[in-house]
């Protein structure tokens, strides 16, 4: 299978790598040009009246705000292809940094509609780029792993996580961007609360393993009678109360300013969980991108950021379930700006690359959404048959067996009989 590099169409000479962490500060850095420029208008430049006219103005914004979204498209890319690494810290705390400065660029107007145009996308990016700086299912495993093996060295990471200043940029952001109530930002936000949740819990058991060693100690030098002397010898030994090591974020935790308990994850998520709020943003984004006719990313590029997405909607499971806001999710990231009976697909892409394709390789999100919507049909018709409908018409490629394999599902699926009365017609 192709790197994500390859298949974006990047060229490097050497580590792709250490030539992203190269170019990200340098997208970003076009980024912040164009945003400044934006913010002073034409005016900033000339006072030119012949310039300073309204239909001047527009295209003037319009050519900035495409060129930060063709800057951004380009940031995600990059920071994609970085794959199974954590992106640098620095270009996480410059990132969220931005996204604190114009608050996710939520409060952008669609003046005319040749800026409207612009805006989707701008948002969807923010997003997206946010989630996957993020990165909450690699997160949540280093949490476990941490749990697992106390001993761990935080060393052995290069990541974000290990820094209290990029975290305190991170959450500043995120607060921010909750207080202003940036609708565009819940994504963002709500994948912000599972990693601060799942923080919250490592550090909270890890504490708790340390307390009862502790005890144990005590207790045991209590019966024995016995004084610890100290040794010149290595004290973090497998099982010793030292080889509970603490972690380089306990500190981001332990800030007696600004409290990151579990009760601020529950307000933070509920804020933008309420109603299926951040389900129906994230169904807004999915229709907004590629392929479809409001499309405004490339196919490909499309398909990763639903990717992106539908990893949020498998990390948030467990906290939130199967539900109709989800499930209702799901099937909008499967088959983006399609009406049910919309059978023809318009995607250009091969199996191997559509959104479809990861849904089918995940076994945990195949189980939590797709099982339970093939156990409860035909009770609950819709979830299942949406599902079945979005793999059966993803591509029109020959040779693509998923059509047989869900016709043979629904030729084993229960049905229902419903006698009729005698005088129906």
């Amino acid at each position: 299978e192709d790197k994500l590099g390859e298949k974006y169409g990047f060229k490097h000479s050497g580590n792709l790598k250490d030539e992203i962490d190269q170019l990200l500060p340098a997208y970003l850095k076009v980024v912040t040009s164009s945003t400044s420029s934006i913010e002073g208008g034409i005016a900033s430049i000339t006072d030119d009246s012949m310039l300073t006219t309204e239909s001047v103005e527009i295209d003037y914004l319009r050519t900035l705000l495409t060129e930060t979204v063709h800057a951004m498209s380009a940031i995600y890319q990059l920071v994609d292809s970085l794959e199974n690494h954590f992106p640098q810290a620095t270009i996480v705390n410059q990132w969220f940094s931005l996204m604190q400065v114009y608050s996710f660029f939520d409060s952008l107007q669609p003046m005319h509609q040749l800026i409207a145009d612009t805006i989707a996308p701008l948002k969807t990016l923010c997003s997206a780029i946010s989630i996957l700086l993020l990165q909450p299912a690699k997160a949540s495993n280093y949490f476990s792993e941490r749990e697992e093996d106390a001993t761990q060295a935080d060393d052995s990471y290069d990541s974000y996580l290990l820094s209290s200043d990029v975290l305190e940029q991170v959450h500043n952001s995120i607060i921010n961007a909750a207080s202003l109530d940036c609708e565009g930002a819940s994504p963002a936000i709500f994948a912000w609360t599972l990693i601060l949740h799942r923080m919250n819990v490592s550090y909270h058991n890890r504490t708790e393993k340390r307390d009862i060693l502790l005890h144990q100690n005590a207790r045991e030098t209590f019966e024995t009678g016995s004084v610890i002397r100290p040794t010149m010898g290595r004290r973090n030994s497998n099982g010793s109360i030292f080889s509970i090591e603490s972690s380089k974020f306990d500190g981001f935790l332990e800030n007696p300013t600004t409290p990151r308990d579990l009760q601020v994850v529950e307000q933070l998520a509920s804020s933008v969980t309420v109603n299926g709020r951040v389900f129906e943003v994230i169904t807004s984004m999915s229709n907004s991108l590629a392929p479809n006719e409001n499309g405004s990313l490339t196919a490909f590029v499309g398909s990763r950021i639903r990717i992106v997405f539908l990893e949020l909607l498998k990390v948030c499971y467990p906290f939130v379930g199967y539900q109709s806001d989800t499930v209702s999710c799901l099937i909008s990231l499967l088959s983006p700006g399609r009406k049910f009976w919309s059978l023809t697909s318009k995607e250009a892409l091969s199996t191997s690359q559509s959104t479809i394709q990861s849904l089918l390789k995940d076994d945990h999100i195949m189980e939590f959404y797709f099982r339970q919507a093939l156990d409860r049909f035909p009770y609950e018709f819709l979830p299942f048959i949406g599902f079945c409908r979005s793999i059966c018409t993803a591509t029109g490629s020959e040779g693509d067996e998923r059509a047989d394999i869900i016709l043979d599902l629904l030729r084993n699926t229960p049905s229902i009989t419903v006698t009729l009365p005698d005088d129906f017609q």
